[in-house]
């Protein structure tokens, strides 16, 4: 008990389901965001996202801190860092980092944050796309930039056929935290 889910009450137009743990796109629109159910503010965090459907280049997830915005996308705004699986780039501020490997239909995703150190980790069943969280080398973004202190996991699905879902530690991870 005490494990996060997706929030229904701080979400765009994603369809939620599975116990809030699963995201889909929603007929209206797969151009917003859902934020997670609780933030934090220190210590080691990790979650998994398994993807399902085969989706498009756009599904995002990652790190977001403030206010709870549902309508952009992570990573659009000064607030969020996220991964877009098929573009297989980071974004932050709406500006795209340089690509890594793709992420895509049984994949695995895998989001690290360290709030202690203000660091923040992208990976793909089971390697990191750069640094090592364990170890706490070459994060994939630097987040000590932000002016609030509550972070918590969003995400987007985007396009016909995308499904993914999440473990907050409901289950075992399929990759060591």
């Amino acid at each position: 008990t005490g494990y996060p889910t997706w929030n229904p009450l701080s979400n765009g137009t994603n369809a939620i389901s599975d116990g809030n743990l699963t995201l889909g796109v929603d007929s209206s629109s797969g151009n917003s965001r859902v934020n997670c159910t609780m933030s934090v503010s220190s210590g080691k965090w990790y979650y998994e996202c398994y993807v399902l459907g085969s989706g498009s280049n756009y599904n995002s997830f990652g790190v977001s801190v403030g206010p709870e915005i549902t309508n952009q996308f992570p990573g659009r705004d000064t607030n969020s860092w996220s991964f877009e699986f098929g573009e297989a780039k980071g974004k932050h501020n709406n500006s795209y980092s340089s690509a890594y490997t793709a992420i895509g239909a049984g994949d695995t995703f895998m989001c690290a944050f360290d709030l202690d150190t203000k660091k923040l980790w992208f990976g793909r069943n089971g390697i990191w796309q750069v640094g090592d969280p364990g170890s706490g080398t070459n994060a994939f973004y630097d987040i000590s930039d932000a002016e609030y202190s509550d972070y918590r996991p969003v995400g987007r699905p985007y396009g016909s056929g995308s499904l993914v879902r999440t473990n907050f530690g409901q289950k075992p991870f399929k990759f060591p935290p």
